[in-house]
């Protein structure tokens, strides 16, 4: 018998040293390598051992292909101090030891795991950290010797009730990955009049509201928070017309938003993506409703305490349909500059600066004159909003007709073609080649 196993182990040998095994086999090399070394009388009872490894392998690998299968798509990494366990979670228990398959434990309905040899451990509604630890204790007096994780390995599937302003109300598959955006959408999304402010998550405990334009504005993710199983979601139907809020003037995105209760200056800032880099801040003004819905008041707002300090009596509180204009600060950071072309030696774009502030400057800025510079022929225009609405006027008058045109029209429109809006009078002859400096023209 002893001769006849090192027989068989010599022509293992001579297998894996040709390379034919390992070809063959590749994967499972190392549980080969266990074979030869163990295999003896003494060590037979190992060899379940082994055959066991391979399947929880084979588990793992299923287990994984089911996770790829369910849809559930994780926005960041999960926080075991947030995320809440429930019913059709899978988690999987790793032991340090090579010796030790892993478990892999799904959450029954009753909210507990089974463990072969351990029995049910209850997790109820309680976090992933507070139910690694229960599960860690559980396996603690029959694993003594052993260190084990518990690692989250699939998150689960159930439903939601959807209702009120959005385009299929009823109930939707969601994963606890899941944020109220995803129900929403899987509803139809919502409806014209459907709130975006005030979509509240109803359960038999409490009621959360969610906001997913300040959301949206700010990344705040616990406006919109992940589901749980319990919850329903209702989308109130809103006025447009009255329960807003207004900003104006000097802010990144001016617009109009839904009014919510708690609202308050730095939430409509927020909403507008904040104060623009030449914003005013001690200048803002909101305007307010009296009590006579005709009249209205103006309140003075530094939005320099309110941003320091959101606390601060400076962060009023809003009321439906107040307005927050903020001023612009006046000639902030002026980007002056002007544009040569033609035959000069460096033609483009230059700043308006100290050296370079008259025709003549910007002329010997650009390198001077080429031989080939007609000064008969040299022009100089002025950009004004006075010459683009010129301009403006008179692009519109040649799409029309000379029948649809009036006689003061078809007068203005010959004083147009003989002249060029914005046109500066320079005798460039007599400033370039007289070198006559009165004649010299600003460029601002």
């Amino acid at each position: 018998m002893m001769n006849r196993t090192r027989s068989n182990r010599s022509s293992l040998v001579e297998k894996v040293k040709a390379g034919k095994w390992f070809a063959t086999f590749r994967g499972q090399a190392v549980l080969l390598l266990t074979l030869l070394v163990w295999n003896t009388p003494a060590s037979a009872q190992e060899l379940p051992i082994s055959a066991d490894l391979q399947e929880s392998r084979e588990q793992v690998k299923s287990l994984e292909a089911q996770l790829n299968n369910t849809g559930a798509l994780l926005d960041r990494a999960v926080d075991p101090n947030v995320y809440v366990i429930g019913p059709g979670d899978r988690l999987l228990v790793s032991f340090y030891e090579m010796s030790l398959p892993p478990l892999t434990l799904e959450v029954l309905p009753e909210g507990v795991v089974s463990i072969a040899g351990v029995g049910e451990v209850k997790l109820g509604p309680i976090t992933l950290a507070k139910a690694k630890e229960k599960i860690l204790a559980a396996l603690r007096p029959r694993y003594r010797d052993q260190s084990a994780s518990v690692t989250l390995a699939a998150v689960r599937n159930f439903k939601v009730a959807v209702t009120g302003a959005v385009g299929m109300p009823g109930a939707v598959v969601v994963s606890a990955a899941d944020r109220v955006s995803e129900a929403v959408t899987r509803a139809g999304g919502l409806l014209a009049k459907g709130s975006r402010r005030s979509i509240k998550l109803i359960s038999d405990s409490d009621t959360v509201v969610a906001d997913l334009a300040y959301f949206e504005a700010t990344g705040q993710s616990h406006m919109n928070p992940y589901l749980h199983e319990g919850y329903e979601i209702y989308v109130p139907a809103i006025s447009d017309s009255f329960a807003t809020i207004e900003s104006f003037g000097a802010v990144t995105m001016p617009g109009k938003f839904e009014y919510r209760e708690g609202d308050r200056v730095s939430t409509l800032l927020d909403l507008s993506f904040g104060p623009s880099l030449d914003a005013d801040l001690g200048q803002a003004e909101l305007i307010r409703f009296a009590d006579d819905d005709s009249t209205t008041m103006a309140m003075n707002v530094n939005l320099r305490d309110v941003l320091a300090d959101r606390s601060s009596s400076a962060n009023i509180a809003l009321k439906p349909d107040d307005r927050l204009f903020v001023r612009a600060i006046a000639n902030f950071r002026p980007k002056e500059q002007v544009q040569i072309v033609g035959e000069v030696k460096y033609p483009g774009t230059y700043p308006i600066k100290p050296g370079c502030e008259t025709l003549a400057e910007l002329i010997e800025y650009a390198g001077g004159l080429l031989e080939t510079a007609s000064l008969d022929e040299a022009e100089m225009y002025r950009s004004s909003r006075f010459a683009e609405n010129n301009e403006n006027s008179f692009e519109q008058l040649l799409q029309l007709s000379t029948e649809k045109l009036t006689d003061f029209e078809v007068q203005y429109l010959k004083e147009l073609s003989a002249q060029k809006p914005g046109r500066v009078a320079v005798d460039f002859n007599l400033l370039l080649v007289g070198k006559y400096s009165q004649v010299d023209v600003p460029l601002l």
